[in-house]
């Protein structure tokens, strides 16, 4: 190889490797955006729907029956890949709806733009289904991001 495509794949992994900058950038007028006073308790829902899952639960129209919807969350000043938000996750909650995700309940001291990133992983376990041993389950994982202005 020649030195310049040495130096090419060089700059190449140098740009791959700074998406962060990348993410904030292409992320901020296309997040859902809410707007908070600093220092009051903010409450927020993430609406949520997996075609699939929910299709799959009404068929079986018995108890046995069983889905657990955790979304794991970070907030910070700023978003997080995908691939990053399960490794620096900060909170989690346990969906009760399956079409609405209470988070916690949040308070802001400091005026500026944060960012939620999370995860949600969807599990259907089957009690009466039982493959190698272990109860046969089938998850699927989703991903958002929410912007937060904090103002005065």
């Amino acid at each position: 190889m020649k030195k310049t495509e040495y130096f090419l794949i060089l700059i190449f992994g140098i740009i791959a490797c700074n998406k962060k900058a990348n993410v904030k950038d292409s992320f901020n007028d296309t997040l859902p955006t809410d707007t908070v006073l600093v220092n009051t308790l903010w409450k927020s829902t993430i609406d949520y729907e997996d075609v699939k899952h929910d299709k799959f639960t009404e068929k079986l129209n018995v108890k046995s029956k069983l889905r657990w919807i955790i979304t794991y969350y970070k907030v910070d000043t700023m978003p997080y890949l995908e691939n990053e938000i399960y490794r620096v996750r900060q909170d989690s909650v346990l969906a009760y709806d399956p079409h609405k995700i209470n988070l916690k309940e949040m308070e802001f001291r400091e005026t500026g733009t944060y960012y939620i990133s999370g995860m949600i992983k969807d599990r259907i376990v089957l009690d009466t289904v039982w493959q190698e041993g272990k109860k046969d389950s089938e998850v699927s994982e989703a991903v958002f991001w929410r912007k937060i202005v904090v103002v005065e």
